[in-house]
């Protein structure tokens, strides 16, 4: 695959494999690279201010199918910004996620056992079809993986919810995980009480929004759990309600950037 350099400095610029174990690039791209690699996807890396691209392509007869994945850049460091799949052209998925974009790449592989076949493209068909579904991941299985971690219903509910409240684990590590060798490297705290902190926190943000839009962004304060912080930091969380499985209303508070 050929990349042309761009005439300006603010464009992406292609970064060769290595510089991968130099360049400022998300943390779990290498892993994802070397198993998109042994796939047999083409890789190509680049890299804009404030994001990070994947490029896998896998030409064949027909045509070529390409998954372009995204990282964004926080203050925290780079975040999951989704992955979109095109297929010959059409554009099969969009805002694949973070554990889902992994099986995506083995199953759409070269080397995988079937290909997916060509469409006819002289039919119209709706890019909504089901049949174009690459990956269902339900949210009891997100929770039964730990991807996500569900807030414990009673301190859910005196914080004011009357629908289930689940964690990405990435926000529960930051914001709510602690244990007892913490409490002793650190100052005195439990995970109920950072939970706590966390629910009200959230619950009052939805206030501020009265309700008017699906997801709010929450900043509080917290101790890292670092090994050697004693004062709380600032930190920013989203909470975001949505469908459940069965189509039931449901809560889920994650970092900024995370899908």
């Amino acid at each position: 695959m050929t990349t042309q350099t761009p005439a300006t400095p603010t464009a992406e610029q292609p970064t060769t494999p290595d510089a991968l174990e130099t360049a400022p690039l998300p943390r779990n791209l290498v892993r994802l690279t070397a198993q998109a690699e042994a796939a047999g996807w083409a890789v190509t890396v680049t890299t804009q201010p404030g994001r990070c691209n994947l490029l896998l392509t896998a030409p064949q007869q027909t045509g070529e199918t390409a998954l372009r994945c995204v990282w964004k850049a926080t203050a925290q460091g780079y975040r999951w910004g989704g992955a979109t799949l095109t297929r010959y052209g059409q554009q099969a998925a969009e805002r694949i996620t973070w554990r889902a974009v992994q099986d995506v790449i083995a199953a759409e592989a070269p080397t995988a056992p079937r290909r997916p076949a060509a469409p006819d493209l002289s039919a119209s068909v709706p890019l909504a079809d089901p049949g174009e579904i690459i990956h269902a991941y339900t949210r009891a299985r997100a929770l039964a993986d730990g991807v996500l971690v569900a807030a414990d219903a009673d301190s859910a509910r005196e914080a004011g919810f009357r629908v289930p409240v689940a964690l990405t684990s990435a926000a529960w590590e930051d914001c709510v995980a602690w244990h007892e060798g913490d409490s002793d490297r650190q100052v005195p705290q439990d995970e109920r009480g950072r939970l706590w902190d966390v629910l009200t926190m959230c619950r009052a943000a939805i206030r501020r929004s009265r309700g008017r839009e699906g997801q709010v962004t929450v900043d509080l304060r917290r101790v890292p759990r670092d090994g050697h912080t004693r004062q709380a930091r600032p930190a920013e969380l989203v909470c975001a309600i949505g469908p459940g499985d069965h189509g039931e209303p449901v809560i889920t508070i994650m970092q900024p950037g995370e899908d």
